[in-house]
């Protein structure tokens, strides 16, 4: 297990979500709005991006040269093409239950993780937060920060 295996897990896990737009395994950046829009556009044209980051990692070591567990919690973030007259809250809401559903499909992300059962038995995926924004003072997007918590073992 690694953290580039681990990251290539989720991410191939969020890409085969219905209605999911661009996946990034890192989080994307540009100077200008529109080429960061242009990033996160999907096929039909419309802004559906994600980006998958990891945010820290803690490691417990059981015995000195014995398996040592790793904590990661990475970061999703989404955004979304806010449009009211179409209802895309509601759709925006229903793609991040479909990803929390694939999530809870595969707790050891397909074999590269022990599990992403948090501490306290928070399972999988969470919705850290949903919100809307704008950018370049006229544009509304909905926003979003799913977190999850993956423990690996590493020799």
């Amino acid at each position: 297990m690694s953290v580039a295996t681990i990251t290539a897990a989720i991410k191939t896990t969020l890409e085969g979500v219905t209605g999911i737009g661009p996946v990034h395994g890192y989080e994307r950046w540009s100077r200008s709005f529109g080429r960061f829009f242009n990033l996160m556009k999907d096929s039909s044209g419309d802004v559906n991006g994600w980006m998958i980051s990891r945010k820290s990692t803690s490691e417990i070591f059981e015995q000195i040269g014995g398996p040592k567990t790793r904590y990661h919690r990475y970061e999703i973030r989404g955004i979304y093409d806010l449009d009211d007259e179409n209802g895309s809250e509601a759709t925006f809401q229903a793609l991040l239950e479909s990803i929390c559903a694939a999530f809870r499909s595969d707790y050891t992300l397909g074999g590269a993780c022990v599990t992403t059962i948090g501490s306290g038995g928070s399972a999988g995926i969470q919705v850290a937060e949903v919100d809307v924004t704008d950018f370049e003072s006229e544009t509304l997007f909905h926003v979003c920060t799913l977190t999850l918590d993956v423990e690996e073992e590493t020799t």
